[in-house]
């Protein structure tokens, strides 16, 4: 976070204090209090109330009482105490027991209802303060927090930075594993010998994220690769397996903006990737044209950023991508053919946990999957005695729900959602320029749908 000073606080009573937050708080709109019940109306000037008149009772003449005899003492005669009879005691008649059927289940005792468990007490509600926290002086322009809303955070500008390093190193992977075709050309120009192939690509990226920091990434990505086939085994029905290791190298740079000190889309800083690639793959493609094709790939990568505000960071890790793909080419007319694709990508991702100088910084991240469906159209044409096959293509890319998360000190959670949707359409020329020697390329455009 990035703290500034305040004058006042959110409860009464700190309008005047100063206070160092992290974020923009406005207080609380004030409770509604019911007008006060108003006295009853009270008549100052009382009415005069006549009495009643009294009528004195007669008191009545005592009559004289005579003078009584005296009453001769009584001499008194002693009574005999009669002594208590005992009370015989009943002998207690036994109980004869109650014949019990082997077949009826036994009664349960009753259960008792629990007691429940005594109401919590009720916090006083605190008032709140008349007016919202102030910047202090010569600070930078703020946002303006609503009254009642949650507090704005006000994070530093390398939270963005920091979130867009998991999501960017899946990108430089996915780039570097790419199709089928990017990596082979096409079905026609495997043969039943072993070969190699060598492949240049980059790209321009320009993406976003959701999440707490809102991440964006405008920048490139840029690699080779060289592959040979180490084992190829034609089968009896013609088809022809193929398996073989490559390696390459790519690099991903860009620029970064995202929610950072209390606005979207603020300037964050730059930062680049570096992938040292290696992988094997294995492919089965049918005399009809049908393919279906594996590939493992690992990536150790070594990365970099540096803040507008001079904050540096390097950080280090590794990824590991898995791909399974299958095509299928059926033809509309003599020369075009129309081929179907599915893609699956498992790729999971580990970086290394870093000290930029203000925090501990900790990189979690949940397995990404990305799924590819689209459709290639390849032509087949003879020119100058040479191959050539022109084909368009388009792709729509899903990456599925997960999420990566950036940890501050143990403490502070950063999360960025996976879940995005992109389309790419492009158009390529395969050409062999010789027996056995070919040479492809394509352009494509690409456009996020969501995020």
């Amino acid at each position: 976070y990035r703290y500034q000073l305040f004058k006042g606080g959110v409860t009464a009573g700190t309008e005047n204090s100063w206070f160092l937050r992290s974020s923009v708080a406005a207080v609380r709109s004030p409770l509604s209090v019911p007008p006060p019940t108003a006295p009853p109306v009270v008549d100052p000037t009382p009415q005069p109330v006549t009495p009643s008149p009294v009528i004195p009772t007669p008191i009545p003449t005592p009559i004289p009482t005579p003078t009584p005899t005296p009453t001769p003492t009584p001499v008194p005669v002693p009574v005999p105490v009669p002594v208590p009879v005992p009370v015989p005691v009943p002998e207690p008649v036994p109980v004869p027991p109650v014949p019990v059927d082997p077949d009826e289940p036994a009664v349960e005792p009753p259960t008792l209802a629990p007691v429940p468990p005594p109401a919590a007490p009720v916090t006083p509600s605190v008032a709140p303060a008349v007016v919202s926290p102030i910047p202090a002086p010569l600070t930078a322009p703020l946002p303006t927090a609503s009254p009642g809303a949650e507090p704005i955070p006000l994070y530093r500008l390398e939270v963005p930075i920091y979130s867009v390093f998991v999501p960017a190193a899946q990108i430089m992977a996915r780039e570097a594993l790419g199709t089928f075709h990017d990596r082979q050309g096409d079905q026609n120009l495997l043969s039943g010998a072993p070969g190699g192939w060598a492949r240049l690509y980059g790209s321009d990226i320009r993406r976003d994220w959701a999440g707490d920091a809102s991440p964006h990434f405008d920048g490139s990505t840029k690699g080779y690769q060289v592959g040979h086939d180490l084992y190829v085994a034609p089968t009896d029905s013609g088809r022809v397996q193929r398996a073989g290791v490559f390696v390459g190298q790519s690099r991903l740079q860009g620029s970064v903006e995202g929610f950072a000190e209390g606005f979207k889309g603020t300037k964050a800083g730059r930062m680049k990737i570096n992938g040292d690639h290696f992988g094997a793959y294995w492919s089965l493609v049918d005399p009809g044209g049908w393919y279906l094709d594996a590939v493992a790939m690992g990536t150790r990568l070594g990365g970099s950023s540096r803040s507008d505000q001079g904050i540096r960071l390097d950080t280090d890790g590794h990824t590991i991508s898995l791909s399974l793909e299958t095509g299928y080419p059926m033809a509309v007319s003599e020369r075009w053919v129309v081929e179907p694709q599915v893609q699956v990508i498992h790729q999971r991702i580990d970086l290394d946990r870093q000290n930029d100088g203000i925090s501990d910084v900790s990189f979690d991240s949940q397995d990404y999957w990305t799924s590819r469906v689209g459709a290639r159209l390849k032509g087949r044409y003879l020119i100058d005695n040479l191959p050539v096959e022109p084909y368009l293509r388009a792709n729509v890319w899903q990456v599925l729900d997960g999420k990566d998360t950036v940890t501050y000190n143990g403490v502070d959670r950063i999360k960025t959602q996976h879940r995005s949707s992109s389309t790419d359409i492009g158009a390529g020329l395969i050409v062999g320029v010789a027996k056995g020697v070919s040479v492809y390329f394509a352009v494509d455009y690409a456009a996020q749908l969501d995020s």
